[in-house]
């Protein structure tokens, strides 16, 4: 097996390859540096909607899935608030003319 410096260089990438590529990242470093400097009020709003947004993700992933309510749970699909609170009027209604009646 040929030693790790032979094996690097049959690829065609030579010793330069870590000065270019930090080259090439210093380059891309000060262009954003520059394109900020320029923009600034655009790079402010990128960045909060890339944060908002990451932070939005994370959040939806990471939260555990939503309970059912007790509205959810109890009251029959279909039915409306109002037809809720009708129900609910009329069944007072009923029950509580016996229940006073007994204490009077």
């Amino acid at each position: 097996m040929a030693p790790p410096n032979e094996r690097y260089a049959q690829y065609g990438q030579g010793q330069g390859t870590f000065e270019r590529t930090r080259s090439k990242l210093a380059d891309a470093a000060h262009g954003t540096e520059e394109l900020v400097r320029d923009n600034p009020a655009a790079s402010a709003l990128v960045t909060f909607g890339v944060g908002f947004g990451l932070g939005f993700l994370l959040t939806t992933l990471l939260l555990p899935s939503r309970q059912r309510s007790w509205y959810d749970s109890y009251v029959p699909e279909g039915m409306s608030a109002r037809q809720m609170r009708s129900s609910i009027r009329d069944t007072v209604s009923q029950i509580l003319p016996d229940a006073l009646s007994r204490y009077l």
